[in-house]
């Protein structure tokens, strides 16, 4: 949004895990320098630092393991169902986890933040009377950790 409002990204906006200022590059150099891999279990901060996932990461990984192309998905006004069963237990794994926003899996796969939600919902609903589906659910679960 702010880029189509000619708008400029807000300072709070680098503010990484709640106490660090600075890029993606810059916190990774902080842990790897200060944390030394050893986790306090009762500092939140730095919980949510060890924690730190990537979710570009995660989908380029889950969509070679479920063969589908997610810019393609992404620019695509209709998508083959297979794709879409796809798509959706990638959006449902990524949620179910509760990691990341609905808006910032929306961002990632070419859905809307009320979009996220409904597929979703649509996927449990497959999930639970598809037996199949389960089995590859599992399967897919079982590469992909979030």
């Amino acid at each position: 949004m702010q880029q189509y409002a000619d708008e400029k990204e807000s300072i709070w906006e680098d503010i990484r895990h709640g106490v660090i200022y600075g890029s993606k590059v810059f916190v990774d150099r902080i842990k790897k320098d200060y944390l030394n891999g050893e986790r306090e279990a009762d500092i939140t901060a730095q919980k949510k630092m060890f924690n730190d996932i990537d979710l570009g990461e995660i989908i380029e990984a889950a969509a070679k393991v479920l063969i589908i192309d997610i810019q393609k998905l992404k620019n695509a006004r209709r998508i083959s169902n297979s794709d879409m069963i796809n798509r959706d237990m990638l959006v449902y794994h990524l949620w179910q986890f509760g990691r990341f926003s609905n808006s910032e899996i929306g961002t990632q796969v070419g859905l809307t933040l009320s979009s996220v939600s409904r597929r979703v919902g649509i996927f449990q609903a497959l999930l639970d009377r598809d037996k199949k589906l389960q089995l590859k659910y599992e399967k897919f679960k079982s590469i992909i950790k979030v």
